[in-house]
């Protein structure tokens, strides 16, 4: 129940803040990264967010009569989602510094979780490569040069509405983002959103 609270909260947002804040838009990592000597120096720390609970989430079912409807109508697939296990996420970071490790850079995993929403902001101005987020706190802690942040933010299923009436088969979710940061000038060297999705 709080992730879909926090889903129209967040839709909410985004609809009453308009172009107030453009989405990250994507950043290619760079052709020659790995084979680049600036890659290679200093230490990649690779962290995830504590993941979510799953749940289930009904964009487009709008008015609180819509959404209690929709709610009704798939509690079953509620109660069933809820219950699901995350597990098979939480090597995901591990696996990451292997792979960082067989390209040549020297990566270290930070096991504490990080929640992105309690950093303080960044004033970035108007560019688009820049993290809006301040990560430079974990530069000194973990003696890390560059930050892999994994960033999920939703598990689960969701099920497209129009007011009443459901516009998609429910789809498994995966949904938030992925950069690699510097952190000593918040350069966003790469950033993936993660929208991942499965109809059922």
């Amino acid at each position: 129940m709080r992730f879909r609270f926090w889903s129209a909260l967040i839709f909410l947002f985004a609809f009453v803040s308009g172009c107030a804040v453009p989405p990250q838009m994507p950043i290619n990592l760079a052709e020659d990264y790995f084979s680049a000597g600036k890659a290679k120096a200093g230490k990649v720390g690779v962290i995830m967010s504590e993941l979510p609970k799953p749940d289930t989430a009904f964009p487009g079912a709008g008015c609180l009569l819509c959404l209690a409807v929709a709610n009704a109508t798939h509690s079953s697939l509620t109660t069933q989602v809820q219950s699901f296990s995350v597990i098979e996420l939480k090597p995901l970071p591990s696996d990451l510094v292997g792979l960082l490790k067989k390209q040549g850079i020297d990566a270290v995993l930070i096991e504490d979780a990080i929640n992105v929403n309690d950093l303080p902001n960044l004033e970035v101005g108007d560019s688009t490569n820049k993290s809006r987020k301040d990560f430079s706190s974990l530069k000194t802690k973990h003696n890390v040069n560059r930050l892999l942040v994994v960033n999920i933010i939703a598990l689960g299923v969701w099920r497209s509405y129009s007011a009443y009436f459901p516009t998609d088969p429910p789809r498994a979710i995966v949904n938030g983002n992925a950069a690699m940061i510097d952190l000593t000038t918040h350069t966003l060297e790469w950033f993936r959103p993660l929208n991942i999705s499965r109809a059922s």
